[in-house]
């Protein structure tokens, strides 16, 4: 009989401890259910906060496409080659395109902080080759320039140790936005 009155202490032990399992589990249960719930609105938040940021970023990118200012010259090909050792100029050389129907007129280009220029090599009455600088550049509707070694070129100042691949200028437009576009840097072989 002791034996049975034991195991029943045992098993009233166990069971106390067993219950003491469950209801512990059952609290961990409802804390996660809760966690789960908190989780989920934090959730839901990070998405409506994406979805909001993606809609200004979507309005962004509209605007400012509907803003641009059309393009009036499309510049191709431009390059030019570091000055020669010793030399403190060099040329550079492109096509311009007057993609509108309206004439557009060059006024100058600028390179800063190096100093640039538009200029045209032509032979004078005597047969001898001068270089002048031109004021400006006026291009017809649907036409093209291409600046040439012995033609219409760009010259350069102060490029001597100009160390980057690619130099940043802009074209001054009679009555219109500014162009900016870059020349690729060639070194010499």
């Amino acid at each position: 009989m002791m034996r049975s009155s034991l195991s029943f202490a045992a098993l009233k032990r166990k069971a106390s401890s067993a219950l003491g399992i469950l209801s512990t589990v059952n609290f961990s249960k409802k804390e996660s259910s809760v966690w789960l719930k908190d989780e989920n609105k934090k959730m839901q938040m990070k998405i409506k906060h994406l979805f909001k940021a993606s809609l200004i970023g979507l309005l962004l990118v509209i605007i400012s496409n509907c803003t641009r200012s059309p393009e009036v010259l499309v510049i191709n090909d431009a390059h030019l080659y570091v000055p020669l050792n010793g030399s403190m100029m060099t040329g550079g050389y492109l096509s311009v395109s007057n993609i509108t129907k309206e004439p557009i007129e060059i006024l100058e280009i600028n390179c800063s902080p190096y100093r640039a220029e538009i200029h045209e090599t032509k032979m004078d009455e005597k047969g001898i080759m001068k270089m002048e600088r031109l004021q400006s550049i006026e291009l017809n509707p649907g036409s093209k320039i291409i600046f040439v070694p012995g033609g219409k070129h760009i010259m350069f100042w102060g490029l001597s140790d100009f160390q980057e691949a690619y130099l940043d200028c802009s074209f001054k437009l009679k009555g219109k936005d500014s162009i900016m576009f870059k020349f690729e840097v060639l070194k010499r072989e």
